[in-house]
């Protein structure tokens, strides 16, 4: 059988590789949530606006603009809303290509020594680490 090197301090965790290996997507991620989270102020704005600017001076072509750009903004929250949750759920995936054979391996390994009686922990973990990438919880975080 083959003994896998234990984990130095200076090396980090095949986890954090994994992570680390993902820093451009999360970045990508944060800004998508920077963008959401800006066009969010749209309807505060608008209302603004419109108590500002359309009801002293009764314009309708004002409030139309108003209205458009307002809508402009909420399609452009859509996307980002959308581009960002396809990139969370891909980003989740890569992850668990990276990682499931090596969490197959160390299971199976330790199932055959009788070393650990919760083998199949590991994977409910992964599956646990996959479900926050693509869930509410990462975009809580970014928000």
């Amino acid at each position: 059988m083959r003994d896998t090197p234990p984990v130095t301090p200076n090396q980090p965790s095949e986890l954090i590789a994994s992570l680390t290996h993902l820093k451009r997507e999360f970045l990508v991620a944060g800004l998508f949530s920077l963008v959401v989270n800006l066009m969010m102020l749209a309807p505060s704005l608008y209302m603004l606006q419109v108590f500002d600017r359309v009801m002293s001076s009764q314009n309708e072509f004002t409030l139309i603009a108003l209205s458009l750009i307002t809508l402009f903004f909420f399609v452009v929250m859509a996307f980002g809303e959308w581009a960002r949750s396809r990139l969370l759920v891909r980003m989740g995936t890569r992850m668990d290509e990276m990682l499931s054979s090596r969490v197959f391996s160390a299971s199976f390994e330790a199932r055959l020594n009788k070393t650990d009686q919760t083998a199949t922990k590991a994977f409910s973990d992964l599956t646990n680490i996959r479900q926050f990438l693509t869930g509410n919880g990462i975009i809580a975080f970014f928000d």
